[in-house]
């Protein structure tokens, strides 16, 4: 999320109601397959900042971590921050994106396992 403190914390009282752009306790892990084939490809569309396609606004859409085709975990932005990834949510959740094309893309026999490293990695 390349947005300034101020428009992180504008962002987050609008969607929230809460002024501050800090995630704090979360309780949600929010998952989602991006529709692309690499982690950098999921870089790449959140960086430019365009507008929220669901609600068109800025900032735009951000996740924590990304887990590629092999597995791998990419954290993205800080765990401490808000990212814009799901509507109602932000402010208590971790977003994930995978790499892929549709569910059955997602790395499903091992998504349990890929699920406790995240765990582990993003001590939630």
């Amino acid at each position: 999320m390349p947005d300034d403190a101020r428009r992180k914390r504008a962002s987050s009282r609008r969607h929230s109601g809460l002024d501050r752009a800090r995630l704090e306790d979360p309780n949600v892990i929010v998952e989602h397959v991006e529709v692309v084939a690499t982690d950098a490809a999921v870089r790449n569309a959140f960086v430019p900042n365009r507008p929220d396609p669901e609600i068109e606004k800025r900032p735009g859409v951000c996740s924590h971590f990304v887990i590629d085709g092999a597995g791998r975990i990419h954290q993205l932005v800080p765990r401490r921050l808000v990212c814009r990834h799901t509507v109602g949510l932000d402010h208590t959740a971790i977003g994930i994106e995978h790499t892929g094309f549709t569910d059955g893309d997602v790395r499903g026999g091992s998504l349990q396992v890929e699920r406790r490293r995240l765990r582990a990695s993003a001590s939630v």
